[in-house]
């Protein structure tokens, strides 16, 4: 199994708010003392902006693995996968790639990927073998 990880900048803006929140709340709590909405308010949001980062770092953007390419969803509820073999065509836009099949498509904006996980990501388009005329340039 092969992660395509986030770069770090969008990774730990999460760490840093869900901290932020939290250390709101706690603040308001020890100095304010009086309980009120603003206290829980203040740690669901520093709660789920902490679970959003940890569900990122362990599963990261994509996920290639048994000849499928996965990409990693927290909220919605869903996980979009697309196997190797039913790849039609790969487009390329200023940021993105789109992963297309017949009635499917994944969009993975490559300025989210880390540069080490990059270039696996680029290997691994070429390793699809498609034709040509159905692939960008990909310089590696």
């Amino acid at each position: 199994m092969t992660k395509i990880k986030f770069k770090k900048i969008k990774l730990y803006p999460n760490l840093l708010l869900g901290s932020i929140w939290i250390t709101l709340g706690v603040v308001d709590l020890i100095f304010l003392g009086e309980l009120n909405v603003f206290k829980y308010i203040y740690a669901a949001c520093g709660a789920l902006y902490l679970f959003h980062f940890f569900y990122d770092l362990k599963n990261q953007y994509l996920k290639i693995e048994n000849n499928t390419i996965q990409k990693n969803f927290l909220y919605g509820g869903w996980n979009k996968k697309i196997k190797f073999e039913d790849i039609a065509v790969i487009e390329k836009t200023y940021l993105n790639y789109i992963l297309k099949t017949k009635n499917d498509k994944l969009k993975i904006n490559a300025d989210l990927i880390e540069d080490e996980s990059y270039k696996e990501f680029k290997s691994f388009l070429l390793s699809l073998d498609l034709p040509e005329e159905k692939t960008p340039k990909l310089y590696v």
